[in-house]
């Protein structure tokens, strides 16, 4: 009898040590991992952007498992960007508007797993650029209309005369 004790006692430990290396080796392998679900926090930038100017705005993503990511960005314009991106690490992307009007920026990040965040979305009015204005019958002469012209082909001009 005693020798039957040792056994069963000898197949227990056996057992017991063997599940416990199971559960080390098997999530690193793989096989019982799955992976999470990347998750696109916020967009941070201008919500009045001004018509024909570069800015820059924001997009956080975080990835539980710390992969790379690929944030797309649909701008509403009909221009996407799609930028790779470290996990919980703000992404700087510019734009420019064309037109003015209201626009919704939607992002969303897929992780190198194919996991598909939630959409983010961030809402816009883009405002007409600012022109040189005086009074009703100083618009329309040919000379403000020249000037006027010629400040946009020559922005730097635009600026350091102050009509910014």
């Amino acid at each position: 009898m005693g020798k039957e004790r040792y056994m069963k006692k000898k197949l227990i430990c056996i057992f017991v040590f063997t599940l416990f290396i199971a559960t080390m080796i098997i999530p690193v392998s793989g096989v019982l991992y799955k992976p999470g679900r990347p998750v696109m926090r916020q967009i941070e930038g201008p919500n009045n952007p001004t018509m024909g100017k570069v800015r820059t705005w924001y997009f956080e993503a975080w990835d539980p498992d710390g992969d790379l990511m690929t944030i797309y960005v649909f701008w509403g314009d009909n221009w996407t960007d799609a930028r790779v991106a470290l996990s919980n690490v703000s992404k700087s992307i510019t734009h420019i508007f064309l037109t003015k009007g209201n626009f919704t920026i939607k992002a969303y990040a897929i992780d190198q797993n194919a996991e598909r965040s939630e959409d983010v979305t961030l809402s816009l009015n883009v405002l007409p650029r600012n022109r040189i204005r005086s009074n009703y019958m100083l618009d329309n002469t040919l000379f403000l209309r020249f000037i006027e012209r010629f400040l946009d082909i020559f922005p730097n001009l635009r600026y350091i005369l102050g009509f910014q």
